[in-house]
């Protein structure tokens, strides 16, 4: 895209530790994992435009 739009997010303090490891597993360097997330999840996706 010609620009971006950055987001500010707010945590609460206690959703930290598991909010961590989302991110960690969709945007972090192993792809291994966000495979593994896709497959986890993929039954509870309803509507996909690809």
């Amino acid at each position: 895209p010609g620009a971006r739009t950055l987001l500010r997010v707010q945590v609460a303090e206690g959703d930290r530790p598991v909010t961590d490891d989302l991110v960690e597993r969709l945007m972090g360097k192993k792809p291994e994992l966000r495979f593994q997330f896709i497959q986890e999840n993929a039954q509870f996706a309803k509507e996909l435009d690809v």
